[in-house]
Formats: structure tokens, C-alpha cells, sequence
């Protein structure tokens, strides 16, 4: 655009139908005024399908799970083939339910990567997603280092919302042997976004390990969004340089996010409605926020299952606006368990940029798996019009045959071949009212 006002311009662009695997189209623009330039970018994901994972059972060498594959529209998927290749390879198709079994061998392992893709309709899409093996209750197989001071931890989780409580199980190593009753000192640091070397301390103090090595930490974080970082000291050997006559190890768990969800702000003035919810099709999601007029908005959603894992696909619609509300169609796949408590985000987003968040949860009602196509719908519904029609139509012609077949065979007018079949198919049984040539009308007969 040469010489633009002020305002927003639209960029149509086409994926090309020809597509094959899912992808990332990166979207740049480039405005200058004066001597002034500003870059922003964009990322668009293509994507075909849904994947879900299951999990039924994991530890340190082997897992059992599904892998579940439904179109964007939350239709299973039967016939995909599925395979798995990290940690190990192996292949499997979807059943009519779109699910494939699966049980792998690893070798010993407290995490593992899990990576494969799903093909269908020349059509594929990759998938990826890490699991803790459970392996952390115990003091093998921990991945140390050599004359170094680990700690690791367990439980808890990557994610915390301002305002919450930190809370995880460590465990500590020394030269890769466990640090037994042995004393840890930490002070947990608070990054303000953008993320800075400057901080604020949140907590701090010592713990004594168990036997095995173990301890917990636990404390309250600020109502602030930023990263968190643990430090741990250790006096692990004896030292005349020191103080203390102690050499300290250190070791940092880093990178917590405390953050509310997709760094937006809690706001309970959203009001969120949800529509009819079945799993298998869509349900319409509605929010309001006073005075949001213009603003932009996300609808996303997760289900409240440990068990289940979306690992690739679409959970995030962009809503319609008008006037300061909100809509948009989400699809939750069919396979999903009728029993659990699904969440549904809205984020909106104004023209600074300051953004706004509120949930709502919901139990689906029951499964409702729509056809492939619309067309076909209405094909179905055109068909059964039809064939009601016909057999109306069919019973009047039996009954005013029957009229006509009852008497001397003139009433019934037509062409002869129909007189006929009239005739044969209202014969009257021997002995009935009516006898065949009479010239008297059976008037049950009549319509």
C-alpha cells in the first residue's frame, strides 16, 4: 500500500489445495514512515487433524496408550494410520472409534518424547508431546553429572498462576550419588516480563534431605507475572578458602512460568455462555464484556483429565464480534470421555493491546457425530420426503382401485395394464362381503 491511512488492512491468501502436510506459513509486514520501520509478525497453522492421546499406563521402560484421531470438526478419523516414532517405532490403523492401540519398550528413562504423525488422505499431520515417566520416586536412572550438585524434581507443575502457591518434591545429587541428610539453602527469584536480570526474591531458607535425598519446597508467589527461578547451594566438600570452611555447589531450576493463561488478565465482567455441548459436533460459545466493542477474541478450550493429552490440531477458534459480543464454534471430539468437566476460555484482546480472560465449565449432555457433508444431509432428508409422498400416493391408488374392484370392473378408469393390476392386487378373499360382480361397494375400503 503506497501512502495508507491510518486504520486495518486485510491480506487474503489462499493455502494451496494441494497441501499435504500440516505447516507453519509465517505472515511479515513491513510499514516505514519518514525514517521510522516497524516489522511485526505472524504465524498461520495448517492443520488437518486432531490428535489425542490417551494414557493408560507409564513407566521408566515401557507405556500403554491410544492414540485418537478426529477431523477439525471432532469427527473420529477410522482407517488413519498412525505411527510412532520416538522412543520407539511402531505403526498402527484407527478403528471405526478412531483409535489405535499401542505398547512400547524404552530404554530406562524418567521422561520420555514421544513423536509420530498421522496419514490419511494423503493428508499428515505430525504430533509430539513429552511424559514423566514416574521414575523420580526412587534414586536410580537420574540423569547427573559427573563432580556435580543435581537437583530435579517431581510432581508440580510448569505452569503457576500468579498469586498461587509454588509447591514440588526435589531430589538432590552429589557426584551422582544421592545428597543424604545433607543441608540444601535456596532463594527462589521472581523475573518480571519482558524477562530481566533484575528480580525479586520470593523465598529463601534451607531444607535437610532425607536418606534418599529428598525434600519439598512450598511457598506463596506474588500476584505478578513474570518467570521463577529456583537456586540451590550446597556445602559439598570441605574448604579453607571459605568463610564457612565449605565449598558450595550450585544448581538452578529454572523457568517457571507465572503467568495467567496466555498472559492475559482474569476479568469476571466477561460473561461467558455455552451453547448446547455434545462431543462430536460444534457448540456455539457467546461472550460478553461491557464496552469491548472493537476489541478481538479467542475462544479456546481443555478438558479436566490428566489422562488425556491433545498433542497436534485446533482447540482455538477466532470469534465473530458485534457490538461488544462475542461467538464462535468450537468442536470437541467424539472419543472424549462424556464423563469429565471441559473448560472453555474466552480472550479478548483491546487496541493496545491489553488482554482480558474468563472460563466457564461445562459437561457435555451426550455424542453427536454429524454427517461428512451438509449436501448429504439434505440429500437424506429430500430422499425420506420422497418415499412418504410415494407411499401416500400408493395408498390412494390401492383404495380407489378397491372401490373400483369391488363392482363390475367400469369404474376403475385407465389405461388396461393398470385396471389389471388394480384388479389382482384388490381380489376379495372367498366369502368376503361383496362378491365380485355383485355391484355392491365394500365401503370399508373407502378412503
Amino acid at each position: 500500500y503506497e501512502n495508507p491511512q491510518t486504520g486495518t488492512y486485510t491480506l487474503s491468501f489462499t493455502i494451496p489445495s494441494s497441501q499435504s502436510d500440516n505447516d507453519i506459513v509465517s505472515v511479515l509486514t513491513h510499514g516505514t514512515y519518514n525514517t521510522q520501520e516497524v516489522y511485526r509478525s505472524s504465524n498461520l497453522y495448517v492443520n488437518f487433524y486432531n490428535v489425542w492421546m490417551h494414557m493408560k499406563d507409564i513407566n521408566t521402560t515401557s507405556a500403554e496408550f491410544d492414540v485418537y484421531v478426529a477431523d477439525l470438526r471432532g469427527i473420529p478419523v477410522a482407517g488413519a494410520f498412525v505411527s510412532i516414532t520416538s522412543p520407539s517405532s511402531v505403526q498402527n490403523s484407527t478403528d471405526s472409534s478412531g483409535r489405535a492401540f499401542f505398547s512400547i519398550n524404552y530404554p530406562d528413562a524418567d521422561f520420555i518424547f514421544m513423536s509420530g504423525d498421522v496419514s490419511s488422505d494423503v493428508k499428515k499431520q505430525t504430533f509430539q508431546q513429552s511424559f514423566a515417566t514416574g521414575g523420580f520416586t526412587g534414586t536410580t536412572g537420574y540423569p547427573t553429572t559427573d563432580n556435580e550438585f543435581d537437583v530435579f524434581y517431581f510432581g508440580g507443575e510448569h505452569t503457576m498462576t500468579p498469586g498461587g502457591t509454588f509447591q514440588r518434591d526435589y531430589i538432590a545429587f552429589n557426584d551422582t550419588e544421592p545428597w543424604a541428610v545433607g543441608k540444601v539453602y535456596y532463594y527462589a527469584v521472581l523475573r518480571p516480563f519482558p524477562l530481566s536480570f533484575e528480580g525479586q526474591v520470593v523465598s529463601q531458607g534451607e531444607k535437610t534431605t532425607n536418606a534418599s535425598g529428598v525434600f519439598s519446597l512450598s511457598f506463596s508467589v506474588p500476584n505478578e507475572e513474570g518467570v521463577l527461578e529456583v537456586h540451590f547451594e550446597a556445602p559439598t566438600d570441605p574448604s579453607t578458602s571459605s568463610n564457612d570452611n565449605w565449598q558450595y555447589k550450585e544448581h538452578i531450576d529454572p523457568l517457571t512460568s507465572v503467568t495467567h493463561y496466555g498472559g492475559a488478565n482474569l476479568d469476571s465482567t466477561i460473561q461467558i455462555t455455552v451453547g448446547d455441548f455434545k462431543l462430536g459436533t460444534g457448540t456455539e460459545i457467546t461472550a460478553q464484556k461491557p464496552d469491548a466493542s472493537g476489541y478481538t477474541a479467542e475462544i479456546s478450550w481443555e478438558i479436566d483429565d490428566i489422562d488425556w493429552y491433545w498433542v497436534a490440531g485446533e482447540n482455538i477458534v477466532y470469534a465473530s464480534e458485534d457490538g461488544g459480543s462475542f461467538a464462535g464454534t468450537v468442536y470437541t471430539p467424539a472419543f472424549l470421555p462424556e464423563s469429565a468437566k471441559f473448560s472453555f476460555f474466552a480472550k479478548l484482546e483491546d487496541d493496545e493491546g491489553n488482554r482480558y480472560l474468563n472460563l466457564a465449565s461445562a459437561n457435555p449432555t451426550g455424542v453427536e457425530v454429524p454427517t461428512d457433508d451438509d449436501e448429504e444431509e439434505g440429500f437424506d432428508l429430500f430422499t425420506i420426503i420422497l418415499l412418504i409422498v410415494l407411499v401416500l400416493a400408493l395408498i390412494i391408488l390401492l383404495a380407489m382401485g378397491s372401490r373400483g374392484g369391488k363392482g363390475t370392473g367400469t369404474k376403475t378408469k385407465g389405461p388396461a395394464e393398470q385396471q389389471e393390476t388394480v384388479r389382482e392386487e384388490t381380489a376379495p378373499e372367498p366369502g368376503a362381503s361383496g362378491e365380485e360382480g355383485d355391484g355392491t361397494p365394500d365401503k370399508q375400503a373407502e378412503p
